[in-house]
This record gives structure tokens, C-alpha cells and sequence, in this order.
């Protein structure tokens, strides 16, 4: 079986190829993860030297709606649990027409993400996977111990275009003990894999980046900055912050640091609950991924 991971459009999409790109490799597969647009060169353009090289591909797996089939069946799997309404894109004509034109299946986290694409108007068969970017911090993570006395904080917020959903104006990095700031890929040109991040981190603070969607499946104790123009909302996304403290001003921010630190566990059962709604197969994702490829190409 031969795969291509299509990651034209963003270097940060690799992240989301590794561990499936690892166990392809186990079984005897091949798996061609692309280069990602740069200055040198365009999506578009890196796209068509891999159609022209590798259109032979059984499968091209996408993690952006953007991205072209390379060749064979294309596999939707997002580079995120989608956070809405507040990434109002989800819903327009334009998404779903990109969807139709290059995704035969999106192979998504779990039943209730599922049921997101059916409130997306996306009319593509879906098959539940799991998640597998997160099996092997999910893994490793399992010897973490939190440390009470300082405790490595990470700061992830969306990226900073969104004016409607950013933090940055809220938060304070000087007034925190050991905390490292990780922003938007798109803002963000240090080559740390947001991998990295989530392996070793005590809590994360975050806002409407997926991110906090992530620290909550692997049980990071995790703080969340509102905007109350978005309390009404019923979605999923929205749901999970309940499982995070939820705070709006830097004060806020402190005292639930605090609470952490105090009792890590605090919402720990919220967690565990959430963690169900967003994905299953965790930490197995990956071989699930690759059976059901197997299954397809007989």
C-alpha cells in the first residue's frame, strides 16, 4: 500500500502524520509525507510535482480541506476538533465544497465529533478512528507527575488575526513562574512541535484554540480564557470549557493556578467525561487508522 500525508499548506500538519506514518512503515506500507509551502515554492506547485511523482498513491490522507487528492481515495482527517461557532468557516459553502471535491471519507475522533460534521452539512461516510496525533504523548504522558511546586505552564492561544477569540491583550506572561508561550503555527516560527508542549506540561492556558480541546483528552489541567459573546453557544467545543476553569482577566488567571496547584485533580471527572465525547482508540488510534486502510484497499 503505498500512502502520501499531504501537508502542503502547513509544516505543523505533520504533527498529525507521524504516528500513523510510523505504523504504515511497521507493517510494510510506504507512507510520503510532502514538503510544505515556503517562500521557494506554493502549495499548489509542491502539489503537482507529487501528482506528476506519486498519483499511483492508494490513498492521500488530508488534513486541511484545501488539500488535493495526490492520488487514490482521499482520507479527511482534520488538523483539529473543530471549535465552533466561533471558526464560523466550518459552515459556509465554501468548506463543504472543498470537502466534496477532494474527500471520499473522513476518518474523525468519535461519535459526538461526528455529529459535528452532520451540523456542517458534510454528506461524505465517516468512519470513527480515533485521534491519532495524540498516541504517543497520550502514552507518555501516563508517568507524568504534576509538580506542585512550580509547575510548568504552557500559554497557547489562537492565533492572533482572531481578533474576536485572541487573548493576548489578557494575559501576562511576567506575572507567572515558568511558563512558556506557544502561539498559532501560523504565528509561531521556532521549530517546537506542539508534541513537544503537551509531553511535559503541568497545565495549559488557552482560549479558542484547539489546543485546550487536546489538553483536556490527556487530562492537563487546563484554564481557559472566556469571551462572554460566545456563552450562549450549545456546541461541543463549547461544552468541554466546563471541564476547564474558565476565567477572564489576568487576576483570574492566577488564582486558578492556585487552584491547580493546590489539587491538580480539580475537574479531573469533567475531564474523563469530555475525554469520552472527544475521541476514543486513545493511544491506539494510529493502528485502528491503519486496519481500516488495509480493510478498504482488499
Amino acid at each position: 500500500m503505498k500512502i502520501v500525508c499531504n501537508c502542503v499548506y502547513f509544516t505543523f500538519h505533520k504533527d498529525y502524520m507521524l504516528n500513523i506514518k510510523e505504523e504504515l512503515e511497521n507493517r510494510g506500507h510506504e507512507c510520503i509525507i510532502t514538503d510544505s509551502q515556503d517562500n521557494n515554492m506554493s502549495a499548489i506547485d509542491i502539489e503537482n510535482k507529487y501528482i506528476n511523482n506519486h498519483s499511483d498513491a492508494d490513498f492521500t490522507i488530508l488534513p486541511d480541506e484545501a488539500c488535493r487528492r495526490i492520488g487514490g481515495k482521499g482520507i479527511y482527517i482534520n488538523h483539529c476538533i473543530p471549535v465552533v461557532p466561533q471558526n464560523s468557516f466550518y459552515f459556509q459553502q465554501d468548506y463543504k465544497n472543498k470537502m466534496e471535491q477532494n474527500c471520499d471519507y473522513l476518518f474523525l475522533s468519535s461519535n459526538d465529533v461526528s455529529k459535528m460534521y452532520n451540523d456542517f452539512n458534510i454528506d461524505i461516510p465517516s468512519k470513527i478512528i480515533g485521534f491519532p496525533k495524540l498516541d504517543n504523548v497520550y502514552n507518555y504522558r501516563k508517568e507524568h507527575i504534576f509538580n506542585n511546586e512550580n509547575p510548568k505552564i504552557l500559554y497557547a492561544p489562537t492565533g492572533s488575526w482572531k481578533k474576536n477569540i485572541y487573548s493576548g491583550h489578557i494575559f501576562e506572561s511576567d506575572k507567572i513562574n515558568n511558563v512558556s508561550i506557544m502561539e498559532h503555527p501560523n504565528d509561531n516560527k521556532s521549530n517546537i512541535s506542539c508534541l513537544d508542549y503537551l509531553q511535559s506540561f503541568d497545565i495549559v492556558i488557552s482560549d479558542y484554540s484547539s489546543i485546550y480541546l487536546e489538553s483536556i483528552i490527556l487530562n492537563i489541567p487546563t484554564i481557559v480564557i472566556d469571551n462572554d459573546y460566545w456563552n450562549d453557544s450549545e456546541s461541543l467545543s463549547e461544552s468541554c470549557r466546563n471541564a476547564c476553569i474558565r476565567v477572564k482577566s489576568m487576576d483570574d488567571i492566577e488564582k486558578a493556578i492556585e487552584i491547580y496547584k493546590n489539587d491538580p485533580s480539580y475537574l479531573e471527572d469533567k475531564r474523563l467525561y469530555y475525554k469520552n465525547k472527544l475521541v476514543t482508540n486513545l493511544g491506539n488510534s494510529s493502528k485502528i487508522f491503519v486496519d481500516e486502510l488495509e480493510n478498504m484497499i482488499i
